[in-house]
C-alpha cells in the first residue's frame, strides 16, 4: 500500500449507490407478494364464477345473469392484476440490475483511491505529503503529477539506440554484454523488446535489454556500455583488418609464398569486427600474411620472415 486518497464525493456516492440497490431488492420482495396476493385472489374469484357457471348451467334461470357476468368481470380483472405484477417484478428487477451495475461502478472507482505498487521495488521519489491536495488524472490531456515514482531494482532495462545498419541482425532474446563504468563491472542482458521502426531524425531503432540486478547492485540512472553480437560464426580463418586493402570493390592482402616473395592475394571477406575479418576465399590456413605500412612492400621482394613470441602463440 503506497497511499490513499480521500474522496468524498466518491464515497457519498458509492452509498448511495448501496441504498438504491438495497431500496430494488425491496422493491422485487413487493412486487413478488403482491404477485402472490393477485394470484391467490385470481385463483378464489375464478372458482366462485366456475361455480356459478356450472349451477346456472345445471338450472337454467336459477342465477341471474347480471351476477354471472359480474363474478366474469371479477375473475377478468384478477388475471390482469396478476399480468400487472408480473409487470411490476420485471420493472423491479431492471431497477435492481441497474443499481448493481451503479454500485460496481461507483466501487471500481474507490479501488482507485488505493494505490497499490504494482511490483517489488524502492520507491525513488515522492511528489505529495499526508494532506495534500492532488488532482485526478483522468487521461493523458490532465497535467497530474504522480503520487510517487517506484523502481523496479531486481531488474533494469536499458535503452539504447540500435544504428540502421544492425538492425536486422537485433534478435528477441539475444544475450548481450553490458558494462556499466562507474562500476568497472560486466553484466548479462537480455534483447527483451524493440521498436521494429528506424527512428527517421536519427537512423536508429529503439531497443531495450533487460538486466538482472538481484543484489542491487546497480543504481537507476547509470549509463552503461554495450557489446551487441551481431552475427556469430564459429572456426572460420580470420586475419587482421590491418593487413587488408581495399581498391574498390577489390579486396587484397599481401602474402609471403614457399620463395619467401610478397605477392598479392585477391580475397573475399565475411563478417567482421573491431581488430579481426573473415576471409571467406583467397586464403588458406598457414598462409603468412603481412600486416603493417603496405607501402614498404611490393610484390616480387625477398623478405626474410622470421617467428616472433605472439606467432608462436598462435596469433598474428
Amino acid at each position: 500500500m503506497l497511499a490513499v486518497l480521500e474522496v468524498p464525493e466518491l464515497s457519498a456516492e458509492l452509498q448511495a449507490a448501496d441504498a438504491a440497490s438495497r431500496r430494488a431488492k425491496n422493491a422485487i420482495a413487493r412486487a413478488n407478494g403482491d404477485l402472490e396476493r393477485s394470484q391467490s385472489l385470481h385463483a378464489a374469484t375464478h372458482l366462485d364464477y366456475t361455480r356459478l357457471k356450472q349451477a346456472a348451467a345445471a338450472r337454467p334461470g336459477l342465477i341471474a345473469e347480471q351476477e354471472l357476468d359480474d363474478e366474469l368481470a371479477k375473475d377478468k380483472e384478477s388475471e390482469a392484476q396478476i399480468a400487472a405484477d408480473q409487470a411490476a417484478i420485471s420493472e423491479a428487477e431492471s431497477r435492481y440490475e441497474e443499481a448493481i451495475a451503479d454500485q460496481k461502478r461507483y466501487q471500481a472507482m474507490s479501488n482507485y483511491t488505493r494505490i497499490i505498487a504494482p511490483f517489488n521495488g524502492v520507491i525513488t521519489k515522492r511528489y505529495v505529503d499526508t494532506g495534500a491536495l492532488v488532482q485526478a488524472g483522468t487521461n493523458s490531456n490532465t497535467q497530474a503529477l504522480p503520487v510517487v515514482s517506484v523502481a523496479q531494482a531486481d531488474r533494469f532495462r536499458l535503452t539504447l539506440p540500435v544504428p540502421e545498419s544492425a538492425v536486422p541482425s537485433v534478435r528477441l532474446g539475444s544475450t548481450v554484454s553490458v558494462r556499466v563504468p562507474a562500476l568497472n563491472r560486466n553484466f548479462d542482458g537480455v534483447v527483451s523488446r524493440f521498436a521494429d521502426s528506424v527512428m527517421p531524425e536519427t537512423r536508429t531503432m529503439h531497443t531495450e535489454v533487460d538486466v538482472p540486478n538481484r543484489n542491487g547492485t546497480i543504481v537507476p540512472g547509470m549509463y552503461a556500455e554495450v557489446n551487441l553480437t551481431l552475427k556469430k560464426k564459429d572456426s572460420v580463418l580470420v586475419v587482421p583488418v590491418q593487413a587488408v586493402a581495399h581498391h574498390g570493390d577489390e579486396v587484397s592482402v599481401l602474402i609471403v609464398d614457399q620463395q619467401d616473395r610478397i605477392a598479392e592475394r585477391q580475397i573475399q571477406l565475411g563478417i567482421e569486427s573491431a581488430n579481426q575479418v573473415e576471409v571467406v576465399s583467397g586464403l588458406s590456413e598457414g598462409d603468412e600474411v603481412v600486416i603493417g605500412s603496405r607501402s614498404e612492400f611490393r610484390p616480387g621482394d625477398r623478405v626474410a620472415p622470421k617467428l616472433t613470441a605472439d606467432n608462436r602463440e598462435g596469433k598474428f
